[in-house]
């Protein structure tokens, strides 16, 4: 009988004990613990564009009194806050006419610049590095004059190749999606076509070391 006694309190006491370690509300009031909260961060877009597009206004206005045909464009693509690409295609053509020979001048360009802003935003300040390349066409038609002097030939084409840089420095300003800038750069241009035709390049297009000014209006996403 006291083996049974003592056998029984062994028993509970183990029960009592196993009871104690598992229940993990011992130390609470008994509420099982509140879910780990979710944190939702706002992500606020950036202000800074990736993309703008303009045209060079005032060098269609220069080009249509010189009685010239020319369309410039800046595209420019960015990197980071300060720093972006910078495309530059245009074209360019003009007609020449008189008693001796008419002359018809087409040239097509491309030019690649790296833009560095000095402040972060793309706008304020910047300074720029550009490679260019053109694609020069000249038909000519000669006169009397020089069909005489050339044995009949009345008809010329020839075509040729310029390369360039251009260092420049300028500023750019948004507002909203709209853009405007200014530089002002010093360039160098070689041509690469026959010697009798650089004189008419030098008209259009200007060889050698010179300033190049661009204004342009534009927008920006």
């Amino acid at each position: 009988m006291l083996k049974i006694l003592i056998t029984a309190l062994l028993f509970g006491a183990s029960f009592s004990l196993a009871q104690v370690v598992d229940d993990p509300h011992r130390y609470t009031s008994g509420a099982s613990a509140p879910a780990t909260p979710n944190v939702t961060i706002n992500h606020v877009p950036s202000s800074e564009p990736v993309f703008a597009i303009s045209l060079h206004p005032v060098m269609f206005v220069v080009d249509l009194i010189l009685d010239a045909t020319s369309i410039y464009a800046t595209i420019e693509g960015n990197i980071n806050s300060n720093a972006s690409i910078i495309t530059r295609p245009f074209y360019l053509a003009k007609e020449w006419d008189d008693d001796d020979e008419y002359v018809d001048l087409s040239i097509f360009g491309i030019s690649e610049g790296f833009r560095y802003y000095f402040n972060r935003g793309h706008k304020g300040l910047y300074t720029a590095f550009h490679v260019s390349y053109e694609y020069i066409s000249i038909d000519y038609e000669y006169g009397k004059d020089y069909n005489s002097r050339l044995h009949g030939s009345k008809l010329s084409n020839q075509s040729g190749n310029s390369i360039g840089l251009g260092f420049y420095l300028g500023s750019k300003t948004i507002w909203g999606h709209f853009t405007s800038s200014w530089d002002i750069g010093v360039t160098y241009k070689n041509a690469f076509v026959k010697e009798v035709y650089e004189d008419d390049i030098d008209e259009m297009s200007s060889t050698g070391v010179s300033l190049d000014i661009n204004y342009t209006l534009g927008f920006t996403i």
